[in-house]
């Protein structure tokens, strides 16, 4: 289980800012990644490359200050490489933040009452 960080959305002085994450997957695991904004109304979105190096998905926050998860099912094994880039492309300034989390993935199951 990690927590990283808190990482610089944006550059302080303009656009292309993108940022790299290695993560390590064990064999046999299910893996939760969750990517939060933490400050500055951050929006991003990330591209999931797997051990091979070719990409697995592509997901985005649906809008400002809103996260999102990546699942991960138990065959993967090795690093895989995370590229997380602000969404619009055009954001710069240094008040944008994220962090990110990953470590196993179990699923919980809950009532529904009404």
């Amino acid at each position: 289980d990690r927590l990283s960080p808190v990482y610089n959305l944006c550059r302080a002085n303009g656009a292309g800012d993108t940022d790299w994450l290695a993560l390590d997957i064990r064999p046999g695991q299910d893996v939760l990644v969750i990517l939060a904004p933490f400050s500055g109304g951050a929006a991003f979105s990330a591209t999931l490359y797997g051990a091979d190096r070719k990409p697995m998905g592509d997901w985005q926050s649906g809008d400002f200050e809103q996260g999102f998860s990546i699942r991960l099912p138990a065959s993967t094994s090795g690093r895989y490489f995370l590229e997380i880039k602000s969404r619009p492309d055009g954001l710069f300034g240094t008040d944008a933040g994220y962090r990110v989390w990953y470590g196993p993935g179990n699923w919980i199951y809950t009532s529904i009452f009404r």
